[in-house]
């Protein structure tokens, strides 16, 4: 039976990372040079940034609490994520380079970029974060399921830590001989706090004493609390960056994407099956991997507009959300883009 109130949270987030990501520029450039425009990136970035740790929550519920082995696990998720983990780096590898460097640059977006950050480009820590996750899901499964594993599912487990072991000697041969730090494969672990809380949401949020109105207030509270600590934390340390106050991995934007995600799991009476919504949904993932690119073709064409930075954001945000679903929608019609994206 196909859960609805996550097509809503999946639209809705896909929508704030599209506002992230316009913002940040407006963002990162701190108060006082332009404060209204500041206070408007501010607002909005703030506002948005439970994106990512929804769907990481949204995943949980819809992977974990079922019914499935470990290499049956591994096999359905591997086929979601790694062909648009190669596809999708290329893809920026290649972009970048004819945007930015050329031959060269492709060649040093290979070494320094994949190899050394784990992503091509920046929105792609995500799918490098998500696959390190998958490591250890399986597992999480079980015991949510109350399965003790066998002596094949350990092995497998032992497995993959030997695979992180292998990957943080290497890590700590690159920063001896070059001095260069490679950590992109450590994130995951807190971003596991959000996968099985999706899970236990979806089940069992009717064990939180928490009605949708009190819901609701605490989020505004909690929000106004991320938007004015932006700016304090800003005018106190003179660094102006969206990740701190609001961190994926911080205790604000934890209780935050937990509220946002209890809300719509508690609306979900009220919230009807759409044809419409249903696209935009399926669309979801594609275009959280294709929207830079119309970021910087919108950016391009709205070049004239320096001197109008508010009305730049008010315009880029739809209009780089329209594109990238109107994109999206036309590539799925194949089948391998229905597999990439």
């Amino acid at each position: 039976m196909r859960k609805i109130y996550l097509d809503y949270l999946r639209v809705l987030a896909i929508i704030a990372v599209v506002t992230i990501h316009v913002t940040a520029p407006y963002y990162s450039k701190g108060y006082g040079r332009g404060e209204s425009v500041w206070w408007v990136a501010n607002f909005l970035n703030a506002l948005s940034r439970f994106s990512v740790p929804v769907f990481v929550m949204i995943s949980g519920a819809l992977l974990l609490g079922k019914r499935v082995g470990v290499l049956d696990f591994y096999r359905k998720s591997s086929l979601r994520i790694i062909p648009p983990l190669i596809f999708w780096n290329l893809i920026f590898v290649v972009f970048n380079a004819v945007i930015e460097g050329g031959v060269p640059g492709a060649v040093w977006q290979l070494k320094a970029g994949v190899f050394i950050d784990g992503y091509a480009a920046k929105h792609l820590w995500y799918l490098s974060m998500f696959s390190c996750l998958i490591f250890f899901a399986p597992f999480v499964n079980q015991y949510i399921n109350g399965d003790a594993p066998g002596e094949r599912g350990l092995l497998v487990l032992l497995a993959a830590f030997f695979i992180f072991f292998v990957v943080e000697w290497m890590a700590s041969i690159v920063k001896d001989l070059v001095d260069v730090s490679i950590s992109w494969f450590k994130y995951f672990p807190l971003y596991m706090a959000y996968f099985i809380g999706g899970y236990f949401l979806d089940r069992h949020h009717h064990r939180l004493p928490l009605s949708v109105v009190g819901a609701c207030v605490l989020l505004f509270i909690l929000s106004v609390v991320g938007i004015f600590g932006n700016y304090y934390y800003g005018l106190v340390s003179g660094s102006f960056r969206d990740y701190f106050v609001l961190s994926n991995t911080g205790p604000l934007l934890f209780l935050i994407s937990f509220l946002i995600f209890l809300i719509f799991r508690r609306s979900v009476f009220f919230m009807n099956e759409r044809v419409w919504l249903l696209k935009l949904s399926e669309a979801s993932f594609g275009v959280y991997l294709i929207h830079p690119i119309f970021i910087y073709l919108v950016g391009r064409a709205l070049s004239p507009m320096a001197d109008l930075p508010l009305a730049r954001i008010i315009i880029s945000i739809p209009l780089v959300t329209l594109l990238s679903f109107l994109a999206v929608g036309m590539l799925r019609r194949l089948s391998f883009m229905r597999r990439v994206s």
